[in-house]
């Protein structure tokens, strides 16, 4: 669809300006995501910045983002709700934080991965395997935390950690012979391929959790892949009119997960986005040898 085009390029433009919008978050952030603080006026600080924004993690993986509020991460600290702003300038800021620590929580362990990286048997490419770990670490967090999922929907600020999540989706095709524009493509396709099934994952954690705890439907986050398509589309087919249709619908095809269940695939999207980036660094590699 042309307008899904345009997003794309759209998108993947912005991807190649993120690393000017890095290093214009970081100056805000940087500091805040270290164990030390800026120095304030006050009495000493018993606390660090990155105390503050983990307890604001820990709330929001036990009860949703909307339990996150100043005065709960002050309780939950000992302290009161005011000392709090001698870390962050108010919960904008802490949301920011808690978006970048969660991702510098994955780049750490996406590091560790690519320590360990051996290649494997079947002979695949570097750029897969790094690409593969970078794109399911990513849906990992999306499950684990669905809470970072809705904060990157709002558009919290660029950190210097989701710059560096960049950096190292740029990595991964170095060793390609694909140019500059088409690596920047790739990632940032591939970077809203992840954004719609970490966002489907996360919703997917979220509805029982919901449930369970009688939260609202906007903190369950709802997704359009979750609506019931096997009701809806029964009411409305014909079987002459739609006899492919209805053959799917007899096989179940469209019976949607509530939960996420072990027959559950979110790689099958990954493998066929990958397998057109082969094609694309096979055609690459035909255009440098000609």
């Amino acid at each position: 669809m042309a307008d899904d085009g345009n997003t794309i390029r759209d998108t993947s433009r912005d991807t190649r300006r993120a690393g000017q919008a890095g290093r214009d978050a970081g100056r805000e952030t940087r500091d805040a995501t270290r164990e030390g603080t800026k120095a304030r006026r006050g009495p000493r600080p018993s606390l660090t910045t990155q105390q503050v924004v983990r307890a604001g993690m820990d709330i929001a993986d036990a009860e949703g983002l909307g339990a996150v509020s100043m005065g709960r991460i002050a309780a939950a600290l000992g302290v009161s709700t005011m000392a709090l702003y001698r870390y962050v300038s108010g919960k904008d800021e802490l949301l920011t934080l808690m978006l970048d620590l969660a991702l510098g929580d994955v780049e750490e362990a996406t590091t560790q991965d690519a320590a360990r990286d051996e290649p494997a048997a079947s002979g695949t490419p570097h750029w897969r395997r790094s690409l593969e770990r970078w794109a399911r670490r990513q849906l990992g967090l999306a499950r684990r935390r669905p809470w970072v999922m809705q904060l990157t929907r709002n558009g919290s600020a660029l950190g210097p950690n989701r710059a560096t999540f960049i950096e190292r989706g740029l990595a991964a095709l170095a060793d390609t012979p694909l140019t500059w524009a088409e690596r920047t493509e790739v990632i940032g396709r591939l970077s809203l391929h992840l954004l719609s099934e970490g966002s489907l994952l996360a919703a997917m954690e979220l509805q029982p959790r919901a449930a369970a705890v009688g939260a609202s439907a906007d903190d369950a986050a709802q997704h359009p892949a979750l609506v019931d398509y096997d009701t809806l589309l029964r009411r409305l087919i014909d079987p002459v009119r739609h006899p492919n249709l209805t053959e799917a619908l007899d096989s179940g095809a469209f019976e949607s997960p509530t939960e996420v269940e072990p027959g559950y695939d979110p790689d099958f999207g990954l493998r066929l986005f990958l397998d057109g980036v082969a094609a694309l660094v096979t055609r690459a590699e035909a255009r440098s040898a000609g």
